[in-house]
């Protein structure tokens, strides 16, 4: 099913935590799928340009589904020509992990940025 879809992230670890906090949103209309995260599992930056982050959340305000993001700030890349892009994977975790979304690599945004921030400051 193609179409357009919306999300928002923030996620990070606060000091002398061992597992990260924030908040995902991801909106899909085309597929009636508004996911929402409860907690984070895990967080990783790799250099200063990708992170990557999974969790559990709910659709539609119920169920219990495994998420993992993966994003790239181009800003930061070595190739000029690249753009911000992110990978979206839910799957259903009361169904044997079934797959319910995923947008298949990170594809590049419309509209919009992801940041990546390492340490106390911005790359």
């Amino acid at each position: 099913m193609a179409g357009r879809s919306k999300f928002g992230f923030v996620s990070k670890y606060a000091k002398g935590a061992t597992a990260p906090s924030g908040e995902t949103q991801f909106a899909f209309t085309a597929g009636n799928l508004n996911f929402l995260s409860s907690n984070y599992e895990w967080l990783v930056v790799n250099g200063s340009s990708r992170a990557q982050f999974k969790g559990v959340g709910t659709i539609n305000g119920s169920g219990s589904y495994g998420f993992i993001v993966s994003a790239i700030d181009a800003d930061i890349t070595a190739d000029i020509s690249d753009r911000d892009s992110v990978r979206v994977r839910i799957w259903d975790r009361s169904q044997a992990d079934a797959l319910v979304y995923d947008n298949g690599v990170e594809q590049a945004l419309d509209g919009g940025s992801v940041v990546i921030h390492t340490g106390n400051s911005k790359k």
